[in-house]
């Protein structure tokens, strides 16, 4: 248990001090690409 904690706090403080991303732009590439290899990727009978 004490184990968990610790990595627990350990995530925490790491979460916390990363810099932050503009979301927006994060969700909206990921969406491209993603759409761009679905896309490519799909045979159509």
């Amino acid at each position: 248990m004490k184990t968990f904690s610790l990595v627990a706090l350990i995530l925490l403080l790491c979460s916390c001090s990363a810099p932050h991303h503009d979301s927006t732009q994060a969700v909206k590439q990921f969406y491209t690409s993603w759409m761009t290899t679905f896309t490519e990727r799909c045979e159509y009978p």
